[in-house]
């Protein structure tokens, strides 16, 4: 449980930074609620391992997380529903306003007014957190968490358009060239969005799909990389890992 609340907060956080945006903030007339929650459920984050080992033998500590995880997944809920408008409904017509719904000015009414309830929420719960002695700690197995300045356009794609890449004419030619002749070139391409959470184990599960293998729950890392093996073994291929912000040469290495 713990384990689940803890990314349920980094995704939280996570699209809490779509609505950290001047404009969006602006249009949805939030100013600062984005900030307030994610400092509200980042330090309630921060105690979910101790939680954990503590419900078991107190009542309190299970009612208290049964509270969080219900207002949580409302949270996690209304955030998804925002990034998605954020990113299909092309947020702005030409004077500003927000316009996927039929009566924008209710629709962001209510999503400003179920913001704001679901803060006043949780910062009773972090409020409550206080008396039950709960201290906060990291746990290796977890992932890391997601930095609350989020871009909604980052995750990326294997398709290239040959008028989508700006500047250094030459330099263009012969990257789109080369992405666009890959299939002649090697006999697997695979293309991976890495992001921000450098997790191995995830990484290296998005390879195995990208080239073609099942998705499948493993349950240890050196059955991924078995399965890496089997697939690429022998093989020409060419492998693309965008968007990659990790400068630890360990997690590399683990790669």
């Amino acid at each position: 449980m713990a384990e689940i609340l803890f990314n349920l907060a980094a995704e939280i956080l996570k699209n809490l930074g779509s609505l950290a945006t001047e404009e969006v903030a602006a249009i949805y007339g939030l100013r600062d609620e984005p900030k307030n929650l994610s400092a509200t459920v980042s330090s309630i984050q921060a105690v979910l391992i101790d939680a954990e080992d503590q419900q078991g033998s107190s009542n309190l500590v299970r009612d208290w997380i049964k509270r969080l995880k219900k207002v949580f997944f409302e949270a996690d809920d209304l955030l998804d529903d925002v990034a998605t408008e954020v990113k299909h409904g092309k947020l702005f017509n030409k004077v500003g306003i927000f316009f996927s719904k039929s009566n924008p000015i209710i629709y962001n009414c209510k999503i400003s007014h179920r913001l704001k309830s679901i803060r006043q929420d949780l910062e009773l719960i972090a409020k409550y957190k206080a008396s039950l002695n709960l201290v906060e700690r990291r746990e290796p197995f977890l992932l890391e968490p997601y930095s609350v300045q989020f871009n909604l356009d980052r995750e990326t794609y294997s398709f290239v358009p040959e008028g989508e890449v700006i500047g250094r004419n030459d330099d263009k030619k012969k990257i789109v060239n080369f992405l666009l002749d890959s299939k002649e070139n090697f006999e697997k391409t695979l293309w991976v969005c890495v992001s921000d959470v450098f997790e191995v184990k995830m990484i290296a599960e998005k390879i195995v799909e990208s080239g073609g293998g099942k998705k499948d729950n493993y349950l240890q890392l050196d059955a991924v990389q078995n399965e890496l093996r089997k697939m690429l073994d022998g093989k020409k291929y060419l492998l693309v890992l965008d968007d990659v912000w990790n400068k630890d040469p360990l997690k590399w290495s683990r790669l």
